[in-house]
């Protein structure tokens, strides 16, 4: 149907053209330049005159004038009543410009085309954003695509967007199983909370988070993955999505476990699965260098089972290592205080040590290991002492200065247990 002119204000129409903030041009049937406003000559570089001597087809990129010509031959024919299009324009200084160019056709009151009006708004700068926004992404896909660590982009909700294809190596999952699931569905149940500490994290604050977390593999089984996570955003600032990169380290943290385990069994005694003499060294050069320091009471009790060679010449050694299991288990429930600290000395002799204590609480403990020992009621036919397993204990309370070495403090402990030896066994003697 054949569009004919509405009456319109003239000098309104006029200003309108004139003072757009985007360009504006009349352009002939053929293509001719007829009227063209400053904002499009300052756009494309040429004065008003260097435009209406020469038709649109003249500085129009090459690649886009025949899509262009094809639209102008619609509408003359009347088969579309406007158009629009993205096109490139060769600037006068020969750079490429890029618009959105709206076209609409002006009839005469009998209803024969005229001529053109023609928007056209500067895309340049958004042009120039999506290629590179493209080429990053083209970049990443092919940087994807080649490593061996598990790319993947999530929404801020948790939903995979993209997949890197070595998850099919690393979990077992095609791509395309995982894309579009959540993110916490591949997630050991027990680090979901600690994954999404970390999302409410990036949403507030920029930057990269690291996390350790299993995932699930289509098996069932898990693995242990190191993520470095980043947040990407729009240019209003509101998060888009999370770009993760992560890779297998099971091997590490197995290793680590490993090591973990060796160091606690080479601070255990095998036979008494208490702390060694190894560990108990240490444990006292601490806490004597800590009491020094602090000017606060140490306490120390040595513990030795009586007449122990007799009870293995008796009942043999595979009983004896029995019973030694037995003391060190009851001794070391009797150690209520989480800071005390005991372990096997060496042979039948136990070490315990009590931080930040007095001799009143030393003899309490010592009294209490001792009842504990007896009311075991180890049978101990042969012991000069008791017909029943008994135990001889030497206590050693002092404030450690730099006078006294810390083997002289053991030595008074054991000064204390030869004395409760001397005294009958199955005694407590404290060093004075």
């Amino acid at each position: 149907m054949k569009k004919r002119n509405t009456p319109v204000d003239y000098d309104l129409f006029v200003n309108a053209f004139y003072y757009a903030p985007i360009g504006k041009a009349l352009v002939g049937l053929d293509g001719k330049w007829l009227k063209v406003n400053p904002a499009l000559c300052k756009l494309l570089g040429y004065s008003e005159m260097e435009l209406l001597a020469g038709s649109f087809q003249d500085i129009t990129h090459p690649d886009d004038l025949d899509l262009d010509l094809q639209y102008v031959q619609k509408m003359i024919r009347g088969e579309l009543e406007t158009y629009r299009m993205e096109k490139r324009y060769i600037h006068k200084n020969g750079m490429v410009i890029w618009v959105l160019l709206s076209v609409s056709l002006v009839y005469d009151k009998n209803g024969t085309p005229l001529h053109f009006i023609s928007q056209i708004i500067d895309i340049t700068e958004q042009k120039s954003n999506e290629r590179k926004m493209k080429e990053n992404e083209e970049w990443l896909r092919l940087l994807a695509e080649h490593s061996t660590d598990f790319i993947s982009k999530h929404t801020p909700s948790g939903l995979y967007t993209y997949v890197s294809p070595v998850c099919k190596k690393l979990l077992g999952y095609e791509a395309e199983e995982m894309r579009g699931c959540s993110v916490y569905s591949f997630v050991h149940a027990e680090d979901i909370t600690a994954l999404k500490n970390m999302h409410e994290h990036l949403a507030i604050h920029n930057g990269i988070s690291n996390l350790q977390y299993r995932m699930k593999k289509q098996d069932g089984t898990y693995i242990w993955v190191q993520s470095a996570s980043r947040p990407i955003y729009t240019e209003e600032g509101t998060m888009l999505e999370i770009l993760v990169a992560s890779h297998d380290i099971s091997e590490k943290i197995e290793t680590e476990m490993q090591l973990k385990k060796a160091n606690e069994l080479s601070s255990i005694d095998s036979l008494t699965q208490i702390p060694n003499r190894r560990i108990c060294d240490e444990t006292f050069a601490q806490a004597w260098k800590h009491a020094l320091s602090s000017s606060k009471k140490l306490g120390i009790i040595l513990i030795d089972i009586d007449c122990f060679k007799l009870y293995n010449d008796t009942y043999g050694h595979v009983k004896g290592d029995a019973c030694l299991q037995k003391v060190a288990s009851a001794l070391q429930s009797t150690i209520k205080n989480q800071n005390d600290f005991i372990a096997r000395y060496g042979g039948e002799e136990f070490l315990v040590i009590l931080y930040d204590t007095n001799e009143t609480r030393a003899l309490i403990i010592a009294a209490q290991l001792r009842d504990t020992v007896e009311s075991l009621k180890i049978p101990h036919e042969t012991s000069t002492t008791c017909p029943y397993l008994t135990i001889s204990l030497g206590v050693a309370v002092m404030i450690p200065t730099p006078a006294i070495s810390p083997e002289s403090f053991l030595d008074q402990a054991d000064k204390a247990l030869y004395e409760a030896k001397r005294c009958g066994r199955n005694q407590v003697s404290i060093y004075q």
